[in-house]
Protein backbone atom coordinates (compact mmCIF):
# COMPACT_ATOMS: atom_id res chain seq x y z
CA UNK A 1 0.00 0.00 0.00
CA UNK A 2 1.18 3.48 -1.21
CA UNK A 3 0.27 7.52 -0.06
CA UNK A 4 0.72 7.64 -3.80
CA UNK A 5 -0.13 11.25 -3.28
CA UNK A 6 3.56 12.10 -2.21
CA UNK A 7 5.20 10.24 -4.81
CA UNK A 8 2.85 10.36 -7.85
CA UNK A 9 4.46 10.70 -11.83
CA UNK A 10 5.99 13.46 -13.10
CA UNK A 11 5.88 13.43 -16.82
CA UNK A 12 6.22 15.45 -20.24
CA UNK A 13 2.97 15.22 -22.52
CA UNK A 14 0.56 12.40 -21.77
CA UNK A 15 2.19 9.12 -21.83
CA UNK A 16 0.65 7.34 -18.89
CA UNK A 17 -3.29 8.43 -18.52
CA UNK A 18 -5.56 8.71 -15.25
CA UNK A 19 -7.66 5.59 -14.71
CA UNK A 20 -9.71 5.27 -11.27
CA UNK A 21 -8.79 6.76 -8.38
CA UNK A 22 -6.00 8.72 -9.83
CA UNK A 23 -5.72 12.73 -10.89
CA UNK A 24 -3.75 14.77 -13.63
CA UNK A 25 -2.65 18.21 -12.90
CA UNK A 26 -1.81 20.81 -15.11
CA UNK A 27 1.43 20.07 -15.98
CA UNK A 28 0.50 16.32 -16.84
CA UNK A 29 1.71 15.06 -13.36
CA UNK A 30 -0.25 11.89 -12.41
CA UNK A 31 -1.26 12.08 -8.96
CA UNK A 32 -3.23 9.90 -6.31
CA UNK A 33 -7.10 10.66 -5.18
CA UNK A 34 -7.07 7.89 -2.50
CA UNK A 35 -4.89 5.76 -0.87
CA UNK A 36 -4.33 2.59 -1.89
CA UNK A 37 -2.30 0.04 -4.26
CA UNK A 38 -0.75 1.23 -7.74
CA UNK A 39 -1.59 -0.40 -10.80
CA UNK A 40 -0.29 0.10 -14.36
CA UNK A 41 -2.18 -1.29 -17.14
CA UNK A 42 -2.59 -1.15 -20.92
CA UNK A 43 -5.97 -1.05 -23.28
CA UNK A 44 -5.58 0.22 -26.59
CA UNK A 45 -2.15 1.01 -26.71
CA UNK A 46 -2.34 3.34 -23.96
CA UNK A 47 -0.45 3.05 -20.73
CA UNK A 48 -3.05 4.07 -17.35
CA UNK A 49 -2.00 4.42 -13.55
CA UNK A 50 -4.69 3.53 -11.09
CA UNK A 51 -5.15 3.35 -7.65
CA UNK A 52 -7.14 0.20 -5.65
CA UNK A 53 -8.68 0.97 -2.50
CA UNK A 54 -6.62 -0.93 0.13
CA UNK A 55 -8.41 -3.64 2.14
CA UNK A 56 -8.24 -3.15 5.63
Amino acid sequence: MVAWRTHGTHQRGTKIHPGNGVGKGGDDTLFATRTGVVDYRESRGRRYATVTAAQV
